[in-house]
């Protein structure tokens, strides 16, 4: 996600507020108030173990960065980050296959088109996931709204029966 994305993101959602009557006082977030933001969404995302708040991050981004979430669950990975993964992916591979000309027993299982895919998929599906839990966790109208445009519009089976779920209980 680029940094110009939330920005654009997030002066929509404070254009919104204005345009609502939601008060003058509300400004367009400064270029770091856009940083933090950016990183805070990208820790959430790419997390391995999740334990240091980054769900608490996101959540306290508010009802501003409902829309982006919404976005990644019926999307998924941005080109960007699709880009960047799909190049770790590929220099992930070449080192597999340079490792098994030492150690053939090691050679990797799956053509590299294949390899690719299964691992993007996966990655691709846990971004959707955790937009869905941010959202989630979130549980405000915003945040029910986005979930119910996203309903039907992700094209993956267990985000969708995800969504259900989450709609059900909030």
């Amino acid at each position: 996600m680029s940094a110009r994305s939330i920005r654009t993101i997030l002066a929509c959602a404070t254009a919104l507020g204005v345009a609502l009557g939601c008060g003058e006082s509300v400004q367009p977030p400064t270029p770091k108030e856009a940083a933090d933001s950016q990183r805070v969404l990208k820790d959430w995302f790419e997390c391995e173990e999740c334990d240091d708040g980054e769900l608490a991050a996101v959540v306290e981004l508010g009802d501003g960065a409902v829309h982006l979430l919404g976005a990644v669950v019926v999307r998924g990975l941005s080109s960007a980050a699709r880009a960047r993964f799909v190049g770790q992916l590929e220099e992930r591979y070449e080192q597999r296959l340079a490792y098994a000309e030492q150690y053939p027993s090691f050679a990797p299982v799956m053509k590299r088109d294949v390899f690719l895919s299964h691992h993007l998929g996966n990655r691709d599906a846990l971004y959707r996931v955790r937009a869905l839990r941010a959202l989630e966790r979130m549980g405000t109208d915003a945040a029910r709204d986005a979930l119910e445009e996203a309903q039907g519009q992700t094209g993956h089976p267990g985000v969708e029966r995800e969504i259900r779920r989450v709609l059900s209980e909030m």
